[in-house]
């Protein structure tokens, strides 16, 4: 999240500052609370599209944003993250100006760590991650077979938040000859892609010797129950409906990571 701010930061300014600060509001013998800014002198925001900041593949809607490369997904995906550890990003901007983003983290302190388990908290929902099962899955290869660059740049950015080890293929074919060269713990499967598809190719992998074991997730937008049976019939494990959240893919791992351990 830090690298994604500091990173706009360098990118809107080109005069100026920009300033990154860590301040520790309160600390006890149970947790701390801090609060994380990055500033800049900037080219601002107009309050009209701060309101908007948070959609996703949004650009600044103005002359200026030719000048400048992204898929605008940086920022929903950082406030996905800070609200799945019960924080928010708060943008304050003034276009001409600059722009101040902040959040602050509740950290328990190393004297209480004693848990084995964490809670998140998202839109709402908690989710319990063991600490085992977050052992589990980090550094586990996970192949992901999906021809959208946006669709993948998102899956990426949730995996390598959970610490996994990543490696994406655009379609059926290529999926294949990845897992005929390197060992791969889950596999995610997009159910419709160019070339060969994610149901056939789910077929193809469990005729392949050593790999009726392995586990693979559909990914689909579409929520039709043939499509679905479909999938499950091909020889996927589970599916999942795009677009999904954080805690929804994490939780699919953590499923079928541990039931295959």
């Amino acid at each position: 999240m830090l690298f994604n701010l500091v990173g706009n930061s360098i990118k809107f300014t080109r005069h100026g500052f920009i300033e990154v600060k860590a301040n520790l509001e309160h600390i006890d013998d149970q947790n701390a609370s801090i609060i994380i800014s990055v500033k800049d002198s900037g080219i601002g925001i107009s309050s009209e599209f701060l309101e908007d900041i948070f959609q996703p593949f949004r650009q600044i809607d103005n002359s200026s944003s030719r000048n400048y490369d992204g898929l605008g997904l940086g920022l929903p995906i950082s406030q996905s993250i800070l609200k799945m550890m019960n924080s928010q990003l708060i943008m304050k901007s003034e276009q001409g100006v600059g722009t101040e983003a902040s959040f602050q983290l509740c950290l328990e302190t190393s004297s209480n760590v004693q848990s084995d388990q964490m809670s998140i908290k998202s839109n709402g929902l908690e989710m319990n991650l063991v600490t085992t099962q977050l052992e589990s899955i980090v550094g586990k290869r996970v192949l992901v077979a999906e021809d959208n660059p946006i669709n993948v740049e998102v899956i990426k950015n949730y995996l390598e938040f959970l610490k996994m080890d990543v490696h994406c293929v655009q379609d059926g074919y290529h999926c294949l000859e990845e897992l005929e060269r390197n060992s791969y713990d889950i596999v995610l499967m997009d159910i419709q892609m160019p070339n060969l598809d994610g149901v056939h190719t789910t077929i193809q992998i469990r005729l392949m010797e050593g790999f009726k074991e392995l586990p693979i997730i559909g990914l689909s937008a579409a929520i039709a129950q043939e499509d679905r049976e479909n999938s499950l019939r091909s020889g996927m494990n589970d599916y999942l409906v795009k677009p999904f959240e954080l805690e929804d893919l994490a939780q699919m791992i953590f499923k079928y990571i541990n039931h295959k351990n």
